[in-house]
């Protein structure tokens, strides 16, 4: 991984945990040459929606694909 991307991948995990929204831990960052993908599971749309604000306020982001699932708490599978 470039040394941009890592700083990247850094500022991104900061900013994402620095946000009171989000509880999960589940979930993962990749970036290659500032492309970043956010993937993994949260719990609500309000969890999603706010790792990625703060994903976009890290500077010098080409671009962002949040490949993030939510997965509501007590959502039972139905066969």
């Amino acid at each position: 991984m470039k040394t941009g991307d890592r700083r990247i991948q850094d500022d991104v995990t900061q900013q994402i945990a620095w946000q009171p929204e989000v509880h999960s831990k589940d979930i993962s960052v990749k970036v290659r040459d500032g492309n970043v993908t956010l993937t993994g599971f949260f719990h609500g749309y309000l969890e999603k929606m706010a790792a990625e604000r703060a994903t976009q306020g890290v500077y010098s982001i080409v671009s962002l694909a949040n490949d993030i699932e939510v997965k509501p708490v007590g959502h039972a599978h139905r066969s």
